[in-house]
């Protein structure tokens, strides 16, 4: 949010190259950085320096889209592009079915492993919370939370790949946030 304020060369050049180093370093970087960048982008249009603030993002983007390129060059001369774009991680279910099973399946494997020791009744609340969180929100400052999920389906099902259930770690802290929404929003009525 503050790139957006007090917007500068710098602080976008900065924010470019945590985006490459990011991406380089943990490919599925691609979920949380394009979560940022509509959240970035949805800020912008309620701002009054539109047309800057885009290019901005913009070049940004490019920037952060050729870095990754370059740091990857030595993966690309040395094993090729497959090993990056058609390892196992990456590659895409055979079927349709086949990958709506995955997506089930590491759904029901993620909520396990997120609410692993807790009680129930605990569990249960926090589901509650989430939803009312989600269904109340009216806070801009919310609007990551509320395209995070949906973001990150859409990508999984452009790619039809199902990550490993680390992949949306990055999400915890995001869901939390729902849950505390949902719990002030049920304690203020």
């Amino acid at each position: 949010q503050n790139l957006l304020i007090q917007s500068d060369k710098a602080r976008w050049i900065t924010f470019s190259l945590v985006g490459a180093l990011g991406l380089y370093t943990i490919p599925i970087m691609v979920y949380p950085l394009s979560i940022v960048f509509i959240w970035f982008f949805a800020s912008i249009l309620k701002t009054t320096n539109k047309r800057t603030r885009l290019r901005q993002l913009f070049f940004s983007g490019i920037s952060i889209g050729l870095l990754t390129a370059f740091f990857y060059t030595p993966i690309f001369l040395g094993s090729g592009p497959q090993a990056l774009f058609n390892n196992r991680f990456v590659r895409a279910a055979p079927s349709w079915e086949s990958f709506f099973n995955a997506l089930f399946h590491s759904g029901t494997e993620l909520g396990q492993l997120w609410t692993l020791d807790y009680p129930f009744a605990l569990t249960l609340l926090f589901i509650i919370c989430l939803i009312i969180g989600c269904i109340s929100f009216s806070n801009p400052k919310t609007v990551p939370l509320v395209i995070a999920l949906p973001i990150c389906l859409l990508l999984i099902t452009l790619q039809k790949v199902m990550p490993p259930e680390r992949t949306w770690l990055f999400l915890m802290p995001l869901c939390f946030a729902w849950i505390a929404n949902g719990l002030i929003y049920f304690l203020e009525q």
